[in-house]
């Protein structure tokens, strides 16, 4: 669970977490994301209000996340497949090296 292990290893004051269904390339079984999920979170980002950070990693929809996100008065960032090197999911060829670097 990557916001256990942030938590965990900052310690940040305040921490909310919006899971996103895995991608197919991660070799987990793939869950629909789009439109049921989608649209959940988006409502949760709106609920949350502004001035929060929301790190993001959803694939395609990721891009749509953050500008949902900006628009709503907070900052968003991308870290896209980094999540998946934080979990030890070797889902890109530059995570293949040393997952250990990678790693939460």
């Amino acid at each position: 669970n990557i916001a256990s292990a942030f938590y965990e290893r900052y310690e940040p004051q305040y921490l909310r977490r919006i899971l996103v269904p895995e991608e197919a390339n991660t070799g987990r079984k793939a869950t629909n994301h789009w439109p049921r999920r989608y649209v959940e979170v988006c409502k949760s980002i709106e609920e949350y209000g502004s001035g929060w950070l929301y790190l993001v990693g959803a694939g395609v929809l990721g891009k749509s996340y953050c500008k949902f996100a900006k628009d709503a008065g907070n900052v968003a960032i991308d870290l896209g497949s980094i999540f998946d090197g934080w979990a030890g999911v070797k889902s890109r060829s530059f995570l293949s090296g040393n997952m250990e670097k990678w790693k939460l």
